[in-house]
């Protein structure tokens, strides 16, 4: 596909690629099967964008973003940024930090929050910079630090040196909660 566009000349002028998949499945990781699980494996989804004169050869941006989000990035990127009446798009534009200069992004204020699809709400999850907050219906909260247990499998909840991180991430989660439960009666019982 790509020689196609570059034979017809209009690689400079294009989204070249986007590419973007499906999340994973546990494949029996940290001893479970399926989808819908809070772990890397099953909760994240590959983004790869080339955009000649716009994203940065070699960008990579470690800001955690959701597939909502895909939609509002896009459209911003080929510079269409209002939309009819009526159209409202979830989700955080984040074009801004893919065509930045900086070969490296985060922007370590932004936290997401995910919760279970499924009809029990057994579990929700804030992510911030690194870190990953699990709490769940019947278990006890998980927090993972990323950058040092990349395979999820140490809990930080009794850390002195998270304490802060902890705290923030169920203070954040708490009140996410509260607001969702409030409008859609989901998450109900997931407090720390």
């Amino acid at each position: 596909m790509l020689d196609k566009l570059k034979s017809l000349g209009i690689e400079d002028d294009s989204i070249i690629v986007v590419f973007t998949s499906d999340h994973g499945d546990m494949l029996m990781e940290q001893g479970r099967l399926n989808k819908n699980m809070p772990y890397e494996t099953s909760a994240c989804i590959p983004f790869i964008v080339k955009y000649p004169d716009r994203v940065p050869k070699g960008k990579i941006v470690e800001t955690p973003y959701s597939s909502v989000d895909f939609a509002l990035t896009i459209l911003s990127l080929m510079g269409i940024r209002q939309f009819p009446a009526g159209v409202n798009f979830q989700g955080i534009d984040g074009s801004e930090e893919l065509t930045s200069n900086e070969l490296w992004d985060i922007n370590n204020n932004q936290i997401r929050f995910s919760y279970e699809t499924g009809k029990s709400q057994s579990w929700a999850m804030a992510i911030k910079h690194g870190y990953k907050l699990v709490i769940q219906k019947n278990g006890v909260p998980w927090l993972f630090d990323l950058n040092l247990d990349p395979e999820e499998m140490i809990n930080y909840t009794s850390s002195s040196w998270h304490a802060d991180v902890f705290k923030k991430l169920r203070d954040a989660m708490n009140s996410q909660t509260e607001r969702l439960r409030g409008a859609t009666h989901r998450c109900r019982g997931l407090y720390i």
